[in-house]
């Protein structure tokens, strides 16, 4: 049998760019309510277990599902693979794009606890691909707050990175999450400007890179989410990157964070304690003006469609 998966280009601001995990609604069933958030540690890092489910050139990993992850590895003669994950009762899929190699790929569970089905695809040309292996796993989460916490596929990062250094001296002086938050959006808002060439070039498979977009200081939607995401959790501080639209339908990435203490953003954003807050820093970085007139009034029309 051959599948086919098709990728979405979307727009941002009027520029066209290729989304590259394909928009599914959300109808989350999360553990979030069930716990409290986890003690800090120094880095929520992925890592293989026993659990192992191989087949010719294709592994998934499910020691570490009650963490929020799975570790999923291709090492056929394709230079393309897709991981793709369905929750029971949702439907439509997440695909991950991802190369074959010898190291394993941190793949996050973001639909909560649940029945999950997870096959690792093979491309044999432009966008036709075969199932090579696939498993099926009941989900039960920990804590519901596990799979926004730890770096994945979606959101690199290690002890190495240059974000992960970047962000301990931004929230030195913090003494709370609001203050950590309030800290790292600033840094991102005020030193990443939007790189509309880039935009109007991204190949597709393209996730973004925090350490990358730390040093070039430019970036397009998904990379000011993804190094936001990633400076956030790498204070035990849970992240989401989030796909979907604006109030205006403009296909878009933005983040959600969670903190146990209320505050205020450089900018004047409301920053809620207990309570997952939006936050746009592509737009307060390239759309400063508009921001301070439309979004606290539009916080609340974002449609999100994809989470991770």
């Amino acid at each position: 049998m051959r599948t086919y998966i098709r990728r979405q280009t979307e727009t941002v601001l009027c520029v066209i760019m290729v989304l590259l995990l394909m928009l599914q609604p959300l109808a989350v069933q999360s553990a979030e309510g069930r716990s409290p958030i986890p003690e800090d540690r120094e880095l929520y890092l992925p890592t293989t277990g026993d659990q192992v489910s191989e087949k010719d050139t294709a592994s998934i990993d499910t020691s570490h599902t009650g963490q929020g992850y799975v570790m999923c590895r291709y090492t056929g003669p394709s230079q393309k693979a897709v991981v793709q994950i369905t929750k029971a009762r949702i439907g439509t899929p997440y695909n991950y794009y991802i190369g074959s190699g010898k190291e394993y790929e941190a793949i996050p569970l973001t639909q909560g606890d649940g029945f999950y089905h997870i096959q690792i695809l093979s491309n044999l040309r432009d966008n036709l691909y075969v199932p090579v292996t696939d498993v099926s796993v009941d989900v039960v989460l920990e804590n519901g707050f596990l799979p926004f916490l730890y770096a994945s596929h979606v959101i690199r990062y290690d002890a190495e990175s240059p974000a992960v250094a970047k962000t301990r001296t931004l929230t030195k002086d913090a003494n709370d999450d609001a203050g950590k938050i309030a800290a790292i959006y600033r840094h991102v808002v005020e030193h990443i400007k939007y790189d509309d060439e880039k935009a109007k070039k991204v190949a597709a498979g393209y996730t973004g890179n925090p350490d990358d977009t730390l040093r070039a200081g430019k970036g397009i939607c998904i990379d000011y989410a993804v190094l936001a995401a990633a400076m956030l959790r790498s204070q035990s501080i849970p992240a989401k990157v989030v796909y979907g639209t604006t109030p205006e339908g403009k296909y878009h990435a933005w983040i959600s964070v969670y903190s146990t203490a209320a505050g205020e953003t450089h900018d004047g954003f409301e920053i809620k304690a207990g309570a997952w807050n939006l936050l746009d820093p592509t737009f307060a970085s390239s759309a400063p003006e508009y921001m301070k007139k439309h979004f606290e009034a539009n916080r609340g029309n974002y449609v999100w469609k994809y989470e991770y």
